[in-house]
């Protein structure tokens, strides 16, 4: 059985992923916190959580109700 993409983990965990960058490049008090090369190690950290994700995920989802 298929389920809505909105109970997705692996869609939050995306969207969740995208606000940082999206914040770093929108507040100046962002990019304080990450170092040189922090787009690298987080972008790293994004892949390996969204490869995690895809190992324990077994139900397709879906678009519509």
């Amino acid at each position: 059985m298929d389920k809505h993409i909105f109970k997705s983990r692996t869609f939050w965990f995306n969207v969740a992923a995208a606000l940082l960058p999206l914040l770093a490049d929108n507040v100046e008090l962002v990019r304080d916190y990450l170092p040189d090369g922090g787009y690298l190690v987080y972008m790293c950290l994004v892949s390996a959580g969204n490869v995690y994700l895809r190992t324990v995920t077994t139900t397709p989802v879906r678009l519509k109700r």
